[in-house]
């Protein structure tokens, strides 16, 4: 597969689209525990062992709370404590997805737009997946 632009990247709540986007991030964290068994030899090197993915991440754009079923329903949703599904899409076709807990911030300025970045971290409830 070659490279492809950004252009048509996208995250998405259910099935509507949220405005604005231009950026997101996705996080992949294999939680490892070390350990050396009795026995080893002195300058042995630590031994590891994978415990629990931990997903988080987060997308942002240009504020927009006329967007009902997108930026204003994340808003919504982060101020109730409740889980979401999302989709973040590289290109048209290929896109990860799972449920998340969000948290948001927005930052303004007088020489800019106002800004919102949602960041968020897996709930238990589904795992994240890759889709094609």
């Amino acid at each position: 597969m070659s490279a492809a632009a950004g252009l048509t990247g996208k995250v998405t709540k259910d099935a509507n689209t949220v405005a604005l986007i231009g950026k997101w991030k996705l996080s992949y964290k294999m939680g490892k525990e070390e350990y050396v068994p009795f026995g080893a030899a002195v300058n042995v090197a630590k031994k590891r062992i994978a415990t629990i993915l931990d997903v988080s991440g987060s997308f942002e754009g240009p504020w927009d709370m006329s967007d009902t079923n997108g930026q204003l329903a994340l808003q919504n949703a982060a101020l109730a404590g409740t889980a979401v599904t999302l989709k973040l899409y590289v290109n048209g076709t290929n896109y990860y997805t799972g449920t998340a807990l969000l948290d948001m911030d927005v930052e303004n300025s007088s020489d800019g737009i106002p800004q919102v970045s949602f960041s968020f971290e897996q709930d238990g409830g589904t795992a994240w997946t890759q889709a094609a």
